[in-house]
């Protein structure tokens, strides 16, 4: 059997991700592609890794233990980007503690635990809302639809989740709060 999939992310606050789930299931009504719309809105701060299940509450542990001994941010999303011409996302603005909080967990995580941050993609924190089933020729108008769009709110990041895929969809399976 096939070793659970999970990542670690932080989530916007609730009414933040209603927002964003809105736009996801505008696009899927709109065009089609709803691959985005199993996870919660998110920024992810460690990409999805296989972890044995019988070794869930260690990982759940070392979580716990970073997280209390880490501090909330300021977060500012501001309008959209894309990654070429198949990920639109809502835009980030740059922020060192987000940075600094993913770098730190990532290290932690090796540490601790032995499980390594995928180091093929620089570190470039975005809030999904298409992907994968965003075809090149859906792409422009679902883009020209967003590229035009304002979207700007502001949080204090004040959890880190824990999330596993039960085969169908992303579910969370534990919140840390920071601080």
């Amino acid at each position: 059997m096939r070793k659970p999939l999970y990542f670690v992310a932080t989530l916007p606050p609730y009414m933040i991700r209603q927002e964003v789930s809105a736009m996801k299931k505008e696009i899927a009504t709109r065009w089609g592609p709803k691959h985005a719309l199993k996870s919660p809105p998110h920024i992810t701060l460690v990409p999805p890794f296989r972890w044995p299940e019988a070794k869930e509450e260690q990982l759940k542990n070392v979580l716990f233990q970073f997280a209390k001994h880490n501090h909330g941010f300021h977060v500012v999303l501001e309008d959209f980007g894309r990654f070429g011409q198949r990920v639109i996302f809502v835009h980030i603005r740059h922020n060192a503690a987000l940075a600094r909080l993913h770098y730190d967990l990532c290290a932690h995580l090796d540490h601790t635990i032995g499980l390594h941050c995928p180091s093929h993609h620089p570190f470039r924190p975005h809030m999904t809302i298409a992907h994968r089933d965003l075809t090149r020729d859906l792409f422009p108008k679902v883009w020209q639809t967003f590229a035009e769009r304002r979207y700007q709110r502001h949080y204090t990041a004040s959890h880190l989740s824990l999330l596993k895929h039960n085969g169908r969809h992303w579910e969370i399976v534990a919140e840390y709060p920071l601080g």
